[in-house]
């Protein structure tokens, strides 16, 4: 499935139960393959993650974090808040539901070989 919001297009992996949903944001260019699962491997963490998270028909919360290197404004954040809740439901495109969304920039991160 693909996110596209003016000239910026990316995958989008959706995750759902029956009240939830979880779409990750991500190149999928960048992912490992089932054969470079041996050495090292370095794992993408993608652009981010929205969650909806549904309490009765027209109630629920909207949180996730997203890479502002990607989403470089509050309209493209809306755009997948947007594309999040259509996905959910359509009708859900037209009820407000709060939402909290956090803009993350990477500046490190650690890694483990899986070794004890």
């Amino acid at each position: 499935m693909k996110f596209t919001y003016s000239h910026f297009s990316c995958d989008a992996t959706v995750y759902k139960n029956e009240s939830d949903l979880i779409v990750k944001f991500h190149d999928s260019s960048q992912e490992q393959t089932k054969e470079q699962f041996h050495d090292l491997v370095v794992v993408d963490p993608g652009h981010g993650y929205i969650s909806l998270k549904m309490i009765g028909k027209q109630e629920g919360l909207i949180s996730g974090f997203l890479d502002e290197a990607i989403f470089k404004n509050d309209e493209m954040i809306e755009g997948a808040i947007d594309f999040v809740k259509e996905l959910y439901d359509p009708i859900l495109i037209h009820v407000s539901l709060p939402y909290h969304i956090c803009k993350i920039k990477t500046n490190n991160y650690i890694e483990y070989n899986g070794e004890y």
